[in-house]
């Protein structure tokens, strides 16, 4: 019932937010759900109340050049296993000059977690040749489990599974820095509802900067391009696929 609910009331509003002669926006979809009993303390609701806001959004695209990140200070944190990092409300935690985004790492090792409100991906070749698309795992529930996230990984394990190795698992800025001496990074985008694809073309760790290959006059790299590709397709019905609602329009 829900599903029609947001189908009936996008099919009301897309018209005017949404026009055929401006492609390129969205609107941001979040179904809530509140108590409405009035009680003091935390107990399980009698009543409640579920509503639909639709927020305008006007569409971000990889500025030229990719997108810069910093890593997070060692002295500061976002998430912790048996924390509550996997259902949190992303956030930028403040960027620093000419960086968009935080990339926050954690633990001893500084594994990568997350950029903001985005998931990360890193594109770079094994050392037994073999290029590998790498994402942090949801096991320990240190991510936020993204919609986006995870329509990247499956259209990668559909569409370039016979050339590229999809991974989760973790992996830390260290095995990155080693890589990037080596010449084995090949790309990295970060993904998430408010971004959508951004193509990373720089992090910046303990005063270092790593450059991360970018295409053609500084555009996205093949992949990256591939996989934004994929879901645009998908977004604008150009593809049919499983999860991929068409609304009618209402006169």
């Amino acid at each position: 019932e829900l599903v029609k609910l947001i189908i009936y009331l996008l099919s009301v509003d897309s018209a005017k937010w949404l026009p055929c002669d401006r492609p390129g926006n969205y609107l941001y979809i979040r179904p809530t759900i509140i108590s409405t009993q009035a009680q003091l303390g935390m107990k399980e609701p009698k009543a409640a109340l579920m509503y639909i806001i639709i927020t305008f959004m006007l569409a971000i695209d990889t500025p030229a050049g990719g997108m810069r990140l910093h890593t997070s200070p060692e002295d500061m944190m976002r998430a912790w296993v048996r924390g509550f990092s996997y259902a949190k409300l992303g956030a930028n935690y403040g960027p620093s000059p000419r960086h968009v985004l935080i990339l926050w790492l954690y633990g001893p090792d500084l594994e990568y977690i997350e950029a903001g409100a985005s998931n990360i991906f890193i594109l770079w070749k094994r050392k037994d040749s073999r290029k590998e698309l790498i994402a942090a795992p949801f096991d320990d529930k240190l991510i936020l489990d993204g919609i986006t996230r995870r329509s990247c990984l499956e259209l990668a394990h559909e569409t370039q599974s016979n050339n590229i190795v999809i991974t989760e698992r973790k992996y830390s800025i260290n095995r990155v820095i080693e890589a990037d001496s080596k010449g084995r990074i090949l790309g990295a985008f970060a993904a998430g509802t408010t971004f959508f694809i951004y193509a990373i073309s720089q992090i910046h760790h303990s005063r270092k900067d790593i450059n991360i290959p970018m295409g053609p006059e500084n555009e996205p790299g093949e992949v990256t391009k591939k996989i934004k590709s994929w879901l645009l397709d998908v977004m604008y019905s150009k593809t049919q696929y499983e999860w991929g609602v068409v609304i009618p329009e209402k006169e």
